[in-house]
């Protein structure tokens, strides 16, 4: 039979069991915060070279999308005239075979026919013959290159289809990107901006048509970045350097990566102002040089056009258009 214990060893028990109580209770039921560290200065060019990249993409496609265009118009009038020619074609075949029917053809043979000699003769039989082998021959022509022609034109259709798919594709996602960095922007004032890179006052002086593109691209300076712009009120980063070089008169086209391909490439320690400077892999930046290792560009979208320096660890080359 247990023996009752005393209640002053009861109560001294029970007051080292509820801390022990209390303490399980709160191991269990207690849900640690989770962490949400906030973006950072390096968030935010993670996500604009993202959006830098889809925009050098979307200008890529869009060039392309124009070059299948004026393919197929090329080929539609190609297409247009060979009809006019076989239309053309048939209608004298017609026109002789009809004549034929009617008994007027046996007239116009026995007058191509009628001659002094038999060599005469049979000079004029050859002419009929080679008459109607060339309608013959160019009408089979003819409807050959039609069809030819109707598939390429097809083709043609088929491929700006999926350029223009792969613009709305791209424009989508570039959309969805763009929307994550406007989230970022609204906490950068948290984050703080990079110190502005002032402009040199000591610039070497750039020559000929270079000096024009310098010069316009740094009156750029302080208007907003807009994805696949190329200004006059907002750019791009192969909008802008596309932009001042037109205005020196040489054309390039929009696409960072496309001007890459269109120019003579220059070392870096050769680089003059109004080169342009190459970045990323594959390359989705470009900014045009001024000298003293700055140069201008357009950055990612949120910000504007600005003078920054040529050092980055994404730099692929230099070229002198």
């Amino acid at each position: 039979m247990p023996v009752p214990q005393r209640p002053e060893a009861l109560r001294a028990a029970v007051r080292r069991l509820v801390p022990l109580v209390l303490a399980a209770g709160i191991a269990t039921f207690a849900v640690p915060a989770a962490a949400n560290p906030s973006p950072t200065r390096a968030d935010v060019e993670r996500l604009g070279n993202q959006v830098s990249q889809l925009d050098e993409q979307l200008n890529q496609a869009r060039i392309e999308v124009a070059r299948r265009g004026a393919a197929l118009a090329r080929a539609e009038r190609m297409a247009a005239l060979h009809q006019q020619v076989m239309t053309a074609t048939s209608q004298r075949i017609g026109a002789r075979a009809a004549a034929e029917y009617k008994g007027a053809g046996l007239s116009s043979v026995l007058a191509l026919l009628s001659g002094t000699d038999s060599a005469t003769v049979v000079e004029r039989v050859e002419t009929l013959d080679l008459l109607a082998q060339s309608d013959g021959d160019l009408l089979a022509a003819a409807a050959v290159q039609r069809q030819a022609l109707a598939s390429a034109m097809a083709e043609v259709r088929r491929a700006r289809a999926a350029a223009a798919t792969e613009v709305a594709a791209i424009t989508k996602r570039k959309l969805a990107l763009v929307r994550k960095l406007q989230g970022l922007e609204r906490i950068r004032a948290q984050v703080g901006e990079p110190a502005p890179v002032a402009l040199p006052v000591d610039l070497p002086p750039a020559r000929g048509s270079a000096a024009v593109a310098v010069r316009v691209a740094i009156a750029q300076v302080g208007k907003p970045y807009h994805w696949a712009s190329a200004g006059p009120s907002s750019f791009d980063c192969s909008g802008l350097t596309m932009y001042a070089w037109g205005k020196a008169g040489v054309s390039l086209p929009h696409s960072s990566r496309q001007q890459y391909a269109s120019v003579p490439h220059v070392a870096r320690a050769a680089l003059q102002p109004g080169d342009l400077v190459f970045y990323g892999s594959p390359i989705h930046h470009v900014g045009i040089y001024i000298g003293g290792g700055r140069m201008v560009d357009a950055p990612s979208s949120g910000r504007t056009v600005r003078v920054s320096g040529i050092d980055r660890s994404d730099y692929v080359g230099a070229g002198r258009p």
